[in-house]
C-alpha cells in the first residue's frame, strides 16, 4: 500500500468516526436513555440482539440477490449501527467499572472514617 493510499484511508476512518459522532449524538437525544436502560435489566445480552439484528440485516443485503423493498436502507447504514452499538457496548461497561471504582473507593472513605 502506497503512503497515499494509507492517508486515504486514514482520512475516511477519521471522517467515519466523525460520523458516528454526531449520529450517536442525534440518536442519544432523541432516545433518551433506552440502550442504558435495556442494558441494565438485561446487561450484554441486551447488546447481542441488537448486533445480531444487524448482522442478519447485513446478511440479508449482501446474500441475498433480490431488490430490496426499503430502498433508502443501505448497507452502509446497518454497517454504522453495528459499529455504533459496539461503541455503546463499551460505554456502559466502561460505566460500570466507573461506577465500581466510586463504589470501591466510597467504601475506603468510610472505613478510614471509622478507625
Amino acid at each position: 500500500m502506497t503512503e497515499m493510499e494509507y492517508q486515504k484511508r486514514e482520512s475516511i476512518h477519521k471522517k467515519l468516526l466523525d460520523e458516528m459522532h454526531e449520529l450517536y449524538i442525534k440518536k442519544n437525544r432523541d432516545y433518551g436513555s433506552s440502550v442504558t436502560d435495556t442494558y441494565e435489566k438485561f446487561g450484554l445480552t441486551s447488546f447481542l440482539v441488537r448486533l445480531s439484528d444487524k448482522l442478519n440485516r447485513v446478511t440479508n443485503l449482501t446474500l441475498n440477490n433480490k431488490d430490496n423493498l426499503v430502498k433508502d436502507e443501505k448497507i452502509q447504514d446497518t454497517l454504522m449501527d453495528l459499529a455504533n452499538y459496539s461503541i455503546l457496548a463499551l460505554i456502559e461497561l466502561e460505566m460500570d467499572k466507573d461506577k465500581l471504582c466510586c463504589e470501591a473507593k466510597n467504601e475506603d472513605d468510610a472505613e478510614n472514617l471509622l478507625d
